[in-house]
């Protein structure tokens, strides 16, 4: 079991000869230097002073290696957090960009409000012009009776006054 003397030993132990992330160790070492800083306010609240040096070195000899197993943990719980924070932003910031950047694609694509009214106008004048058509073609049909009935009887009378004219 190893002990630790001081901040130095827990920085040595967390960060210079751990074999994880030094980000990682540097915020484990954060966890127990604030441990140490809770336990010199409860020690100045029991005996209305401060810590000596002395005090503050048999504290650093009391944590077990467990201590440092414990901050390495939670140490990792805060930077996955922090990082599926900081991805959860990038996406968002992304999502939004590519939202913005369609929007004013399509916008510029449909260009300027006169040249979109022109063709629009172009169009509904075409198909104004085409169904008005469409109901004078109707309206000559059906007026003029050209059923297929009629037109045989049409026909018919006309070779008769032809065979008649030649008689």
């Amino acid at each position: 079991m190893a002990r630790y003397s001081g901040p130095e030993d827990v920085y040595r132990a967390l960060v210079e000869e751990s074999e994880e992330s030094w980000l990682s160790g540097l915020v484990a070492f954060a966890i127990v230097e604030e441990k140490k800083i809770e336990w010199m306010k409860h020690h100045r609240e029991q005996h209305n002073m401060q810590p000596n040096p002395r005090q503050i070195c048999e504290w650093y000899e009391q944590q077990p290696e467990k201590e440092l197993l414990l901050a390495k943990a939670m140490a990792e719980g805060v930077l996955s957090a922090y990082s599926a924070e900081v991805v959860e932003d990038i996406e968002a910031d992304l999502r939004r960009e590519i939202e913005e950047a369609t929007i004013v694609r399509e916008i510029r694509r449909y260009g300027s409000f006169w040249p979109q009214f022109c063709v629009n106008l172009v169009g509904g004048l075409a198909s104004a012009v085409l169904f008005t058509g469409f109901l004078v073609l109707i309206a000559f049909f059906v007026l003029n009776d050209t059923s297929p009935a009629e037109l045989v009887k049409t026909f018919k009378a006309s070779q008769e006054q032809v065979a008649d004219d030649k008689q």
